[in-house]
């Protein structure tokens, strides 16, 4: 699958497994920063399929 995202500063293209990857650590960052009660577990895992 080709990425349209730039990383590095427009060096390179993110592949499917970076992208992923940083879904799912900005979903357990703003998880554990929210107020609400969200399951972590199941916001990785699902980041992570996506």
């Amino acid at each position: 699958m080709n990425r349209r995202s730039y990383i590095n500063g427009g060096e390179r293209v993110e592949n499917s497994a970076e992208h992923s990857w940083h879904l799912a650590m900005a979903c357990w960052a703003f998880a554990e920063l929210s107020q609400e009660d969200y399951d972590i577990s199941k916001l990785i895992k699902l980041a992570l399929l996506h």
